[in-house]
């Protein structure tokens, strides 16, 4: 049977076809071979002793994170707040694409744009003119068709984040069918970090930036890592319900997690083992 593996904790394999999940374990001859089965991976497995027998060709794979048969890999740039940088795209790009994996171009903060609107318009018009599909953040039913199931939120200043810990937490958003799960971080000193606030029951109920933060709030040391796994769908449908109601007076991410458990979505959290990991360059 072909299946595609979905999930991954030690050496057993969650694989899922038209019928259903499965968890299974790998042939030892991969292990003879040093191959390791991935996450993304198109393989065949016997129903029956629940083993994978064969991985397919694989289209591409990355180390950080392990994953395989990656389609498209979308780049979010803010045009202001920071201001868009041109070599910093080109730069993601060209990983990307060496990678045989598709980019596309999502801008972010037009609203914010005061000056130079032209500048930016060259910008766009430019990256299409080679090629390359590029969207505003308001599109969301184009971004709808590009993209199904979960999706992970990375910071692109965080380049020492461990595989293992993005593993982690695609793992307890799968097992635990949470539509949002964010990695978080204990802090002696969380000054100028978002806080991740929790009910009595220790559940997480929103996070709150910084300087929207109240005396009582700012004793909070568990903060907010900037990491997310979503559920594509669901996150797309709390971007169109974030409103400016901060003191930046700014569309925030972060706000994603309340409306989903204002809805009664199911959230979560991992918290970081080693948080060197999310140190920003």
């Amino acid at each position: 049977m072909e299946a595609i593996i979905i999930k991954n904790i030690s050496d057993l394999y969650t694989v899922m076809d038209d019928t259903g999940c499965y968890d299974c374990k790998a042939k030892g001859v991969f292990r003879n071979k040093n191959i390791t089965p991935t996450v993304g991976d198109k393989v065949l497995f016997d129903k029956e002793q629940k083993v994978i027998t064969k991985i397919l060709d694989r289209k591409n794979i990355l180390v950080r994170p392990p994953v395989a048969n990656i389609d498209i890999a979308i780049i979010v740039m803010s045009v202001v707040n920071p201001e868009f940088s041109t070599n910093l795209v080109d730069k993601l790009i060209n990983i990307i694409e060496y990678n045989n994996i598709k980019p596309v171009l999502c801008l972010s903060k037009l609203d914010l744009l005061k000056n130079n609107k032209d500048e930016i318009d060259n910008i766009i018009a430019y990256y299409k003119s080679i090629g390359y599909l590029v969207l505003l953040n308001t599109e969301i039913n184009k971004i709808k068709k590009l993209i199904d199931g979960k999706v992970v939120v990375l910071n692109g200043d965080v380049p020492i984040i461990r595989p293992e810990t993005i593993k982690r937490l695609i793992n307890k958003s799968i097992k635990n069918r949470e539509y949002a799960t964010l990695l978080t971080a204990i802090y002696n000193n969380p000054t100028g970090y978002g806080r991740i606030i929790r009910d009595d029951g220790g559940n997480i109920e929103e996070i709150i930036e910084e300087k929207d933060l109240n005396e009582e709030q700012k004793q909070i040391k568990e903060i907010n890592a900037g990491i997310y796994c979503f559920d594509i769908q669901e996150l797309l449908k709390a971007l169109k319900e974030l409103k400016p109601n901060n003191s930046q007076n700014e569309l925030y991410l972060t706000d994603v997690v309340r409306i989903m458990n204002d809805k009664g979505l199911k959230t979560g959290a991992v918290i970081i083992e080693d948080n060197t990991e999310i140190l920003g360059v």
